[in-house]
């Protein structure tokens, strides 16, 4: 058995030369020959090395003992020296200097291939480093997927354990569900849409607008809400874990593009408390906001077809972008709120608080604004047409270059707004209050100024305006016309600007 050890170990290298090793130092040598912990070639390296380091040595102490027996000794010897020994000394230097060069010749020669040999081990070991760092490279990659597959195997089940929570009876199981799986989206990147996918269907499904087993949009289930005893009976405020999914969907909805597949559309979230929440380009159309509060949240770009946001606080939110066709915002605050370029068509803002609100190049075509409050609000660009926006507060408002084609705006008031080149086509002004109105080229054609109140309001540089619509005003004398409209008017001069 231990010759067999031997030749196995001999057959990795002839160098190694047969000792009386044991049985389990034999095993030791082979494992470490096998691991690559012992190295032969640099262990034969190591040893032709030494061989040469003591045959320089041996040489040169020869050539030393030479030089002093026959060289040296025989000249510190001779008493008398004759012409022969003078020329014999000649031949013995001659004849050192040749050795001597011969001998440097050969240490030359020597230091060369040990250097040769040096280098040939350096790179040897540098190949040996090489293959141990691939090879350590490998180990730490395999052990790298090996940890990845535990990870992976660790978030299925916890995944599976917290959707199993979600259909618990109990709310405090339910909440621990929806926070693990909250817990496992942060840490699982790849796997965070399917967990916001899981969670809005969640909301859909337990939160969904139901009325007589059938899902209605938010307009009619409001109206109904709001006239039928019955129906106000069945509604009640959205749950907790309703709530807190939302939340937890608003915080962890980074942007990427895959938000607008987010869908919480037919959803009654009644009174939530969503504020600050970021539900920015999700889908939540024909949802149920009712008295909700939605300060400084992020809707921007969301789909809020026929949402419901009656009575709800919108106060400083951001809407700007987003899809609120038919919309209805009755009796809901939005101070401070960013509407801009905001879909409103026939949105309902009835009674609707918007003070300071940004509504620049909004759609508001056919909208219902009626006595709302629309102090300081900026409608830049905006489109009005056909908007019916009676008895409403307009008071420093800014409407500036919008469309207020067939806008209905009987007995508004519209103290100090501005109005420059504003386009009221055919608008509906009877009894509106345009004290100290800046009206500057805007087109009045058609418009119906009948009882409104002209006090003070600039008609400057205003061509499309006729003397027959000024009369039917109030105080339309003290308002600031063109000269040549004042003669038209009968007026004096000093009515001119």
């Amino acid at each position: 058995m231990t010759e067999e050890k031997i030749k196995r170990i001999l057959d990795k290298s002839s160098k190694i030369q047969e000792r009386n090793f044991s049985s389990e130092q034999l095993d030791k040598l082979e494992e470490y020959i096998h691991k690559g912990i012992l190295n032969l070639d640099k262990y034969n390296n190591i040893n032709i090395e030494r061989n040469t380091l003591i045959f320089s040595v041996v040489f040169l102490l020869f050539m030393l003992f030479y030089i002093l027996f026959f060289v040296v000794h025989p000249i510190l010897f001779i008493e008398q020296w004759t012409e022969q020994d003078v020329i014999k000394n000649k031949i013995r230097v001659e004849t050192l200097k040749t050795i001597g060069l011969i001998t440097g010749g050969i240490l030359a020669f020597f230091g060369l291939y040990l250097g040769y040999i040096r280098a040939v081990a350096m790179e040897n070991s540098a190949i040996a480093a090489n293959k141990t760092a691939e090879v350590a490279n490998k180990n730490a990659e395999i052990a790298s997927r090996n940890t990845q597959i535990a990870e992976d195997k660790q978030i299925t089940e916890r995944f599976s354990k917290a959707v199993e929570l979600l259909a618990s009876d109990k709310i405090e199981v339910r909440l621990g569900g929806i926070y693990t799986l909250e817990r496992i989206a942060k840490d699982s990147p790849s796997d965070h849409w399917t967990i916001m996918e899981v969670l809005t269907a969640f909301v859909r499904e337990n939160a969904k607008l139901i009325e007589d087993s059938n899902v209605q949009s938010a307009k009619i289930f409001i109206d109904e809400y709001l006239d039928n005893k019955t129906q106000k009976k069945e509604l009640h405020k959205v749950h907790l874990d309703i709530q807190e999914t939302i939340i937890v969907i608003a915080r962890n909805n980074p942007d990427n593009n895959q938000r607008k597949n987010l869908n919480l559309s037919n959803i009654n979230l009644i009174q939530a408390d969503l504020c600050g929440a970021l539900l920015k380009e999700i889908n939540l159309s024909r949802a149920n906001f009712l008295g909700a509060n939605l300060s400084n949240a992020d809707l921007s770009g969301a789909n809020c077809l026929g949402v419901n946001f009656s009575k709800a606080d919108l106060s400083n939110a951001n809407l700007s972008v987003a899809n609120l066709f038919g919309a209805n915002f009755e009796e809901a605050r939005f101070s401070e709120a960013n509407l801009t370029r905001a879909d409103l068509v026939g949105a309902n803002f009835t009674k609707a608080y918007l003070r300071g609100a940004n509504l620049t190049e909004a759609n508001l075509t056919m909208a219902k604004l009626a006595e709302a409050c629309f102090t300081e609000v900026n409608f830049t660009k905006a489109h009005l047409a056909l908007a019916n926006i009676s008895r409403s507060d307009l008071i420093y408002a800014n409407l500036s270059e919008a469309d207020l084609t067939k806008a209905v705006l009987i007995g508004s008031l519209l103290l100090g707004a501005n109005l420059t080149e504003t386009n009221l086509t055919e608008a509906n002004l009877t009894e509106a209050n345009l004290s100290g109105a800046n009206l500057t080229e805007a087109n009045l054609s058609g418009a119906n100024l009948t009882r409104a109140n002209l006090e003070e309001a600039d008609f400057t540089n205003n061509k499309t305006i006729e003397p027959e619509q000024i009369k039917k005003a109030t105080n339309w004398k003290k308002a600031e016309y063109d000269k040549d409209f004042c003669e038209k008017l009968g007026l004096p001069p000093e009515n001119s600007e």
